[in-house]
């Protein structure tokens, strides 16, 4: 586990029929490296990537994930969930977002863990 930083990064999309989507918290300097910019690269990515359907209702996902030195997106998991037919179009926006930019040089790490939070409002 020595090789690896566990950053718990929060992020809420917040998605209703105007699909607002806000950053909730972000990154900044995590072993003197700023992954702000970093993390907004793989939020917009993501965003792009999510397109739950209406039908599948309201509620909320957590899923944690690794990325890689090189982008790659690996062991995507739900930590937990409010409604499971959110879960796939979740997993399926990690994934389709795979691989991300390389972590940024001055990171040290060979992997960073990473949580993201999905939020589904249809009101």
């Amino acid at each position: 586990m020595s090789r690896i930083l566990k950053l718990i990064v929060i992020f809420c999309l917040t998605f209703g029929f105007l699909n607002g989507i806000s950053l909730a918290n972000s990154l900044s300097d995590v072993d003197g490296v700023d992954f702000n910019s970093y993390m907004n690269t793989m939020y917009s990515s993501i965003k792009k990537n999510w397109h739950p359907t209406e039908n599948s209702g309201a509620g909320k996902v957590v899923i944690s994930y690794k990325i890689k030195r090189d982008g790659t997106i690996i062991d995507p998991k739900i930590v937990s969930s409010t409604n499971t037919e959110l879960n796939k179009f979740a997993v399926e926006a990690i994934e389709k977002s795979s691989p991300l930019q390389p972590l940024p040089k001055r990171c040290k790490r060979d992997l960073i863990e990473v949580s993201f939070t999905f939020n589904y409002n249809l009101e």
